[in-house]
């Protein structure tokens, strides 16, 4: 079938399954998403999945929340549309996930200086460990954060202030993904900053089942983004 005619039946269909437009919980994660207050600003894959819904003929908004308010948001679905990792314990038995995911990111563990980094979860327990509010780290949150594992644990506001922490000697290690480092270190660098990879973790759509139409909201979505990404490596890049 030719791209004209998928896009026709994109719009049919969406026409025929959407009462009213998706909110889509949006958190500053730069540069995949990029938030200035209360404003989402764009990003990599903000634009991604723009490009996506407007193919499919999907309305939409674009809200900016703090990463734990749009987990828990997405899973009781005042919003119903995010960009998110599998297994998050906010949402994940009240959702769908996409087939493909749109792109990937990278979690890795920072140290400074010539302290040796751990290279797995296990090493990081009773290490004196920086956390970002509101992450869930493709579920393993709750590992690092049990009752006889808490005490060593400092949750931090922002990217920034984590690294200054690890550079000052006051955590031992960051849990972070390297696409919000990369940005904060590129406006402020650090020398020392030394980090090891513990893996790489997808981003998928994530829509609240109970939506009205959910599925046939995310069969659009799926063939749109087929249509304009068919070989799903967008983003593969970290």
């Amino acid at each position: 079938m030719n791209s004209f005619f998928s896009s026709i039946l994109l719009m049919i269909f969406s026409c025929s399954v959407l009462a009213e437009p998706l909110k889509i919980g949006i958190v500053h994660f730069p540069p995949l998403f990029v938030v200035e207050g209360e404003n989402v600003v764009g990003g990599s894959v903000v634009d991604i999945m723009e490009k996506t819904l407007k193919h499919a003929s999907l309305d939409y908004r674009l809200l900016s929340y703090p990463a734990k308010r749009a987990y828990v948001s997405l899973g009781t679905g005042i919003i119903d549309l995010h960009g998110g990792l599998k297994r998050n314990i906010n949402y994940h038995n009240q959702v769908i996930y996409s087939k493909n995911p749109i792109t990937s990111i990278e979690l890795r563990i920072h140290g400074f200086g010539d302290t040796p980094i751990p290279t797995s979860m296990a090493e990081l327990r009773g290490t004196q460990l920086g956390l970002i509010r509101g992450f869930n780290y493709g579920g393993k949150l709750k590992t690092l954060t049990d009752s006889e594992n808490e005490k060593y644990v400092t949750i931090i506001d922002s990217h920034s202030s984590a690294l200054l922490m690890l550079q000052n000697g006051r955590i031992d290690f960051l849990l972070d993904y390297k696409s919000p480092i990369d940005s904060a270190l590129k406006n402020s660098p650090m020398p020392g900053i030394r980090h090891t990879i513990l893996e790489k973790l997808d981003l998928y759509f994530v829509l609240n089942k109970n939506r009205p139409n959910a599925l046939e909201i995310m069969t659009l979505i799926e063939a749109s983004f087929k249509s304009l990404f068919p070989d799903h490596s967008i983003g593969k890049t970290e």
